[in-house]
């Protein structure tokens, strides 16, 4: 009878709201929570980790179930916190990685960001070799770190030596105000960054490329022992290295 056709209709309506909202719910419990990865990064927030920004902005780690969590610090004080467990990965040299295991430490390098290192030696006066230097003072970080390291080879294989010919000036990461400014004749940074910077305002810049006597990877992913080769770091990898260039 048509009358009798409205409450059933009704019935099965609501039948249906609450499979649906059961469905809804259950999916809802089924979605694992994302898994907090943190990820230290080897300097001050810096257009060389843009690959690891534009991951987490264009969601590819949330789309491996991550929610990531970045920490800017130097690579010595990052270091510790990974060998703690409160840091996952961290972003530095191939060398830290190196010198840590003569030490002992559980740790191995990955994905590496460059396939040729991108420290360079950079001057607003012409450089036309490791000759040039001679008699220059020459700006690095400290005596650490993959700048450090090459400038040693470039200099030995030229011949040249460290306060003899060429003197090496501590100025931290503050580069671009030391070779602007005149506080040191050239200094040793990254072709990506500080040379990049310094055009953009305009300036000349001349450079030297230390790699042919420190043919050296560039900075990558250094993990311990235990999480290389797991679910979490084959996900950190896959969600970052689309965004890394060919070089």
């Amino acid at each position: 009878m048509p009358g009798h056709g409205l409450p059933i209709l009704g019935r099965m309506k609501r039948t249906f709201s609450v499979l649906t909202l059961a469905l809804l719910g259950s999916l809802a419990q089924a979605a694992p929570a994302p898994r907090t990865v943190t990820i230290g990064l080897g300097y001050v927030p810096n257009v060389q980790f843009t690959p690891f920004y534009v991951a987490e902005r264009l969601g590819y780690f949330r789309a491996e179930g991550l929610n990531v969590k970045f920490q800017h610090g130097y690579v010595s004080e990052l270091m510790p916190l990974l060998l703690q467990g409160k840091l996952d990965f961290v972003v530095g040299d191939p060398e830290d990685a190196v010198f840590a295991r003569n030490q002992g430490a559980p740790v191995k390098y990955a994905l590496a960001m460059y396939q040729k290192s991108p420290v360079t030696l950079f001057g607003l006066k012409p450089l036309t070799g490791a000759a040039s230097l001679r008699g220059k003072t020459l700006g690095i970080p400290g005596p650490f770190g993959s700048s450090y390291h090459a400038v040693q080879a470039y200099l030995a294989s030229a011949g040249l030596k460290e306060g003899r010919d060429v003197k090496l000036a501590t100025i931290g990461f503050t580069q671009q105000e030391a070779v602007r400014t005149g506080r040191v004749d050239a200094a040793a940074g990254y072709l990506n960054n500080d040379v990049v910077l310094l055009r953009a305002a305009g300036k000349k810049v001349y450079t030297l490329d230390p790699t042919g006597a420190y043919p050296m990877v560039g900075v990558g992913l250094i993990a311990q022992d235990k999480t290389l080769g797991t679910a979490l770091a084959k996900k950190v990898v896959r969600a970052s290295q689309p965004c890394h260039s060919p070089n």
